[in-house]
């Protein structure tokens, strides 16, 4: 394998999760069609809010969840496919560093029988040697040989989370998954571990997939950045071209949380995005972004309506969505044939009362009053259709093509076409408003 060649290969990857209980339902959608790269020794660092899938993603790819659909080739060969010996083999190649040093340990194990599980497991060398590894390991991440025999609940989180890197590597691994690595310790002792993964990975020559919610520190140790959004990449490129010119909105909404002048280069106004994740269950049909993009593509006719009035609109469709479909709607059901549902306000109400704030053209009014009217009478299906008829752009009707910017920098967004024009006036509407 050249240096240029993937070592990670992840290739539409998805991660489904089926839930169980009384009433049926949809699968999560942890992870839904995933693709990228990891060469070899450098760090991808991989962000995005909680609960958009990356520690699925980190745990589909050392196995510990089974993916649903995609690929996973690690130098050049299919682990989704592997079981058996191959797998047992293939698994002394990979680890992951959990996030909380806390858990991850088991408090009725010494620290030297912690480090040294795996090496049994793998049946790394003879087992007279195998003391001597572990201390070895101990040694090259900063603890005393000594600590051999104590037990986690004698260390602070710091050095449990050393433990906790000396067990991944007992095995001699290529490539390391680190979760949120640092988040449960202080600030001094974060830099302290991070310059400990720094120093390793020049040491060995590993490969690393850094999860974190810390922008500041995965813009210090990685090299290229992934941003994840309900299960999707929606950005990757090198570290610096993504935090210096983000082409994505929703990459653009969460450098701007970043303290100072940490964020974009360009921009450095605060993002606040409207509402919160729709449900992994139930994902949008088109961009996965397209309920909560500032930037979002209007559709014909509607171009030039003022933004608290397309909230409004955002805000009215979303009721409907979330009333037409899914559990709350069966249960809902359910309560009604045995007498036990509250009153609820009507989606009429709710659209005279979102449009009435805005201070809704009439057109708009009307045509939410006739959508709400059909909701009301029991056509919950015929409503939504009539919503998207009325309402809908590309952007909840397709998924948006992969767009190239610059050598290894791609995002996933309408935008980026070059049938919409005005691009840099809504960047800039949105951006600095």
């Amino acid at each position: 394998m050249s240096a240029d060649d993937p070592l990670v290969s992840v290739d539409g990857l998805r991660t489904y999760y089926e839930e169980s209980g009384f009433l049926p339902s949809e699968p999560v959608k942890a992870v839904d069609g995933v693709s990228f790269d990891v060469r070899p020794g450098e760090t991808l660092g991989l962000v995005g809010e909680s609960g958009c899938g990356k520690t699925t993603l980190g745990r589909t790819l050392v196995r510990l969840e089974r993916s649903t659909a995609g690929r996973v080739e690690f130098d050049g060969a299919d682990v989704t496919a592997l079981e058996g010996d191959a797998l047992r083999e293939w698994r002394e190649r990979v680890a992951i560093v959990f996030q909380n040093p806390h858990s991850s340990l088991n408090e009725r194990l010494t620290v030297g029988e912690i480090v040294r599980e795996p090496l049994d497991v793998h049946d790394w060398g003879e087992p007279g040697e195998r003391p001597d590894r572990v201390r070895s390991l101990l040694d090259r991440v900063g603890l005393q040989r000594e600590h051999y025999y104590r037990y986690p609940h004698q260390f602070s989180g710091g050095q449990r989370q050393r433990v906790a890197i000396a067990r991944a590597l007992a095995a001699e691994p290529e490539f390391v998954v680190l979760d949120e690595p640092v988040s449960a310790l202080d600030v001094s002792v974060q830099a302290k571990i991070l310059n400990l993964l720094a120093d390793l990975q020049e040491e060995i020559g590993l490969t690393y997939l850094f999860i974190a919610h810390d922008l500041s520190v995965v813009r210090h140790i990685s090299d290229r950045v992934a941003v994840m959004y309900l299960g999707n990449v929606a950005e990757i490129g090198p570290t610096e071209r993504v935090f210096g010119s983000p082409e994505h909105p929703y990459t653009h909404a969460l450098l701007s949380a970043i303290p100072g002048d940490a964020g974009p280069d360009e921009f450095t106004d605060r993002i606040t995005l409207r509402g919160t994740p729709p449900s992994p269950v139930d994902p949008p049909a088109g961009c996965p972004f397209t309920d909560r993009c500032p930037m979002k593509i209007r559709p014909e006719g509607w171009e030039d309506l003022d933004p608290a009035v397309w909230g409004a609109i955002a805000e009215f469709g979303t009721v409907i969505e979330a009333r037409e479909s899914g559990v709350e709607a069966r249960i809902r059901e359910l309560k009604n044939r045995l007498g036990l549902a509250t009153e609820r306000e009507t989606a009429s109400a709710v659209a005279d009362r979102l449009f009435a704030e805005a201070d809704a053209p009439t057109a708009v009014r009307s045509t939410s009053e006739r959508i709400a009217e059909r909701f009301d009478a029991g056509d919950r299906e015929g409503a939504r259709g009539a919503f998207d008829d009325a309402f809908a752009s590309v952007c909840d009707r397709s998924v948006p093509p992969t767009t190239t910017h610059a050598t290894d920098h791609r995002s996933h967004c309408h935008r980026h076409d070059d049938a919409y024009e005005d691009t840099d006036r809504f960047r800039r509407e949105v951006l600095e408003r």
